[in-house]
């Protein structure tokens, strides 16, 4: 993993639950990270930005914070609206955002948000990012260079180490045309494809196409009742979000009821299972299996082989193919 964490619930309301937790009140925001990049690609790097506009000085009303229009070169970014208005810029189009919205933003492609109400939130989820790096680069050089870090011509040297390409704000966002869909736009629960069964509706919000091959972000629609039993021990972490209801994980024999804006860290080599105790919406943001391939390869084979599912080596042959652990389901709904 590469940095010690072991905090199995996080509640992303409180600054004590953070890793970092900073408040610019001139340009009425707040940047907050909740879990580092996990290792061994650096993936799962949880933060949030809060646009408070409307607890912004009178003084310093025309300062209103916006994320810059910029690109990645190695990173990849998945970005879901909370709360307010955004407004979205990406491949020169401009979006309105809701609550619900997401934007997955591959590397090289430029994006810029800024809000439309007086308070908007975005949780922003990185891949391959080191926001702690580039903020440890920046202390320092406060500290021990304040001549370069204060020199305005110095910081498109810094956003390159940074991996970063600023571009005109103030151009695009007056001059670009209004979007209606864009290929980096996703919505919950409407997936990229959907999966129904008895309590439970999977949509796939981001691919594993469009994450370097090492994870699908999927969301969980499930009703009261559904309990998965997950006895595998794997080398890597999961981490959920509860977007709604009230579900109890149990990680490793010990407890934790995750409610509303909360994150649940399943650490490597942990066992976990989890039951809904009220109808709930669980965004799976780290699935490592293949899952997509294995409902196409499962629908398949109930259409033409069904015979096959109750064979257990072909089962647990097709389930290995995919890297996917079988798992114990049950709903009583």
């Amino acid at each position: 993993m590469g940095i010690l964490f072991d905090k199995y619930l996080i509640d992303m309301s409180k600054e004590e639950d953070s890793v970092a937790w900073l408040t610019n009140e001139e340009k009425g925001v707040r940047v907050s990270k909740f879990t580092p990049p996990f290792f061994p690609d650096a993936r799962d790097e949880i933060g949030e930005i809060v646009m408070m506009h409307g607890q912004v000085p009178e003084k310093f009303q025309n300062k209103y914070y916006e994320v810059i229009y910029h690109e990645h070169l190695d990173t990849a970014e998945t970005f879901f609206v909370t709360d307010g208005e955004m407004e979205c810029i990406t491949l020169g189009e401009k979006m309105v955002l809701h609550p619900g919205d997401i934007i997955h933003v591959p590397c090289y492609l430029g994006h810029s948000f800024r809000a439309r109400t007086p308070y908007a939130r975005l949780i922003v989820m990185f891949q391959t990012e080191y926001m702690n790096i580039a903020h440890a680069h920046q202390v320092y050089l406060r500290e021990h260079h304040f001549e370069e870090a204060s020199n305005p011509a110095n910081a498109g040297k810094r956003a390159a180490e940074h991996h970063q390409i600023h571009r005109d704000n103030t151009y695009y966002y007056d001059t670009a045309p209004v979007a209606t869909s864009s290929p980096t736009y996703r919505r919950f629960g409407y997936g990229i494809r959907s999966h129904t069964f008895p309590g439970i509706k999977l949509n796939l919000m981001v691919g594993r196409y469009e994450t370097y091959g090492v994870k699908e972000v999927w969301e969980a629609e499930m009703k009261k009742g559904v309990r998965i039993e997950n006895n595998a021990v794997r080398y890597d972490h999961r981490l959920f979000w509860i977007r709604e209801g009230r579900v109890r994980f149990t990680i490793d024999g010990t407890e934790v009821e995750a409610y509303p804006n909360c994150l649940v860290y399943v650490p490597p080599y942990h066992c976990f299972d989890f039951e809904v105790l009220e109808d709930a919406d669980i965004v799976d943001l780290s699935c490592p299996y293949q899952l997509q391939d294995l409902l196409e390869e499962l629908r398949l084979i109930l259409n033409k082989y069904p015979e096959k599912l109750k064979n257990d080596a072909v089962m647990n042959e097709l389930f290995a193919r995919f890297k996917a652990d079988r798992v114990k389901y049950s709903f009583n709904g």
